[in-house]
């Protein structure tokens, strides 16, 4: 009866912790094959990628190099990639809340003489699935490599 509990318990627990591995390696893949991608387009571009981060919707890669960014958003139809030179540019952060959502959107606006670019990290409208408090954190990060 013992073994039986147990093998029972056993099962169970796989049946409860194969999805969740099944989440894990499926975004590792879709992160592998974006890079993969993101790669191809900056080597086009004569861009070395010294850092990279993926976000679900946004990916920004920096040349310290070059002093470049490398910037564009994860649309599998339109996968379009933008490039800025950071000498010369002024970057600021900018954080919306109010006091019944919390954050409702954060953005990261960089200003290159009469050139704006607003990347958008975090939006109530758009980003459900996201915390904006991890977002938020994800902006301050960049803000700071890019000043």
């Amino acid at each position: 009866m013992e073994k039986s509990a147990v093998i029972i318990g056993f099962i169970f627990l796989l049946l409860f912790i194969s999805p969740i591995f099944y989440t894990i390696i499926l975004r590792r893949k879709r992160k592998s094959s974006w890079e993969n991608r993101i790669q191809e387009k900056a080597k086009q571009m004569h861009f070395n990628i010294d850092e990279l981060e993926i976000n679900t919707k946004l990916f920004m890669a920096l040349d310290r190099s070059k002093n470049e960014l490398l910037y564009g958003y994860l649309n599998p139809d339109d996968f379009q990639i933008d490039k800025i030179s950071l000498e010369n540019t002024q970057v600021n952060l900018r954080e919306l809340r109010t006091k019944e959502q919390g954050i409702k959107n954060v953005e990261l606006i960089l200003k290159h003489g009469k050139q704006t670019q607003v990347l958008d990290f975090f939006s109530t409208e758009d980003d459900y699935r996201l915390e904006g408090v991890e977002q938020l954190a994800m902006a301050q990060k960049w803000e700071k490599k890019l000043c």
